[in-house]
């Protein structure tokens, strides 16, 4: 009943999406011939893409020889398939010369990414998000680039303007090419009810033991899970958002605490003030907390917040988080249960009762 009445909330609160091609919301569609085109309005769904790399390949290869096809193209495009307004150029490999990535419009040069894509793995999963301020691309959940539209460099006196019009511009189709062999699919951004929200239970609290008892966590791996934990909470300077992490038997490694103005890992990991765009956030926010790869990650509406990479000690601590559990956050903020949790006993849409006043 809970879900039911969640979903209808939805169905009538969504923001109605401009036509996208249906086939690209059932899975994922084979992308077979050199030149394809989908109806796709890019600030309403992201577009992810899987590619995989090639098995031989030269991150410094010279014009005559080029070796293998590395380069996806996406060109964007409103109103009509003769008005491009930018293209998205980007490699399955990492050069050597840092000729990873590029958008037209907005970069003079091609960017490097941030590192080799999917930490060299073969199959690599894409993420494009266009938001109204910037851009993301992401592989494998790992931030490999980002621009601001505001930041532009282009060509000419007008390389901002250029910028920050593909930033606005109502783009509702995209052209692929030389994507053959790859995959693609939208996930929208807004209106999606996938899994169910509990309250986010204190475990600072007698019937928790205080933060010690296992029926007051949640089972689940983040040292590998991609998806995080997804919580719904306010965003101010002096209240902490806290998440308590443990190992599978139970035992407390430490707290991860953030608000508006500082990011904390316990045991001298990270203590640092917040960066700026964890200090522009307001009211209510739906944030993800991740720890995949040893990257303390924070996200917000699919863009990356904050990111931070363990190293030594704090590598191999936090490397055994199986467990988690709120701290401070109180009844009235939320977080998504995902198929990948096995919640303890004391997770229930009341708190095990203590939601609720006598």
């Amino acid at each position: 009943m809970f879900l039911m009445l969640i979903t209808l909330l939805l169905s009538f609160s969504s923001p109605s999406k401009a036509d996208i091609d249906p086939d690209l919301m059932t899975g994922w569609k084979p992308i077979e011939k050199t030149v394809e085109k989908f109806m796709f309005p890019i600030k309403d769904y992201i577009l992810e893409v899987k590619s995989y790399r090639p098995d031989v390949y030269n991150t410094n290869p010279s014009y005559r020889s080029p070796g293998p096809m590395t380069t996806m193209i996406v060109e964007l495009h409103k109103g009509g398939w003769d008005n491009r307004v930018g293209r998205l150029v980007w490699n399955t490999i990492k050069y050597d010369m840092g000729r990873d990535v590029l958008i037209e419009g907005c970069d003079r040069n091609y960017k490097a990414y941030r590192s080799f894509p999917a930490r060299g793995r073969k199959e690599q999963l894409w993420a494009w998000n266009f938001n109204s301020a910037e851009v993301q691309l992401t592989c494998n959940e790992e931030l490999q680039y980002k621009q601001l539209f505001s930041e532009g460099e282009g060509t000419g006196q007008d390389a901002g303007d250029k910028c920050e019009a593909l930033g606005a511009a109502p783009i509702d189709r995209i052209i692929l090419k030389f994507m053959e062999g790859t995959y693609i699919r939208a996930v929208p951004k807004f209106g999606e009810l996938k899994f169910p929200e509990y309250p986010t239970c204190d475990c600072w609290h007698p019937q928790c033991n205080y933060c010690t008892s296992l029926n007051c966590t949640v089972q689940h791996d983040l040292s590998a899970s991609p998806a995080g934990v997804e919580v719904s909470s306010t965003a101010t300077r002096g209240h902490l958002n806290t998440l308590v992490l443990y190992d599978q038997p139970g035992a407390v490694l430490g707290r991860f605490h953030w608000s508006r103005s500082r990011v904390i890992l316990t045991g001298g990991c990270i203590q640092c003030r917040a960066p700026a765009e964890l200090r522009r956030l307001r009211g209510d926010v739906v944030w993800n907390f991740s720890l995949q790869d040893n990257v303390v990650r924070i996200t917000v509406e699919g863009l990356v917040v904050y990111e931070h990479r363990l190293r030594g000690q704090c590598a191999k601590t936090y490397g055994q988080v199986a467990r988690f559990a709120f701290d401070g956050l109180g009844c009235e903020n939320s977080f998504r249960m995902t198929e990948e949790m096995i919640a303890g006993e004391r997770f229930t849409l009341g708190c095990n009762g203590s939601c609720y006043s006598a």
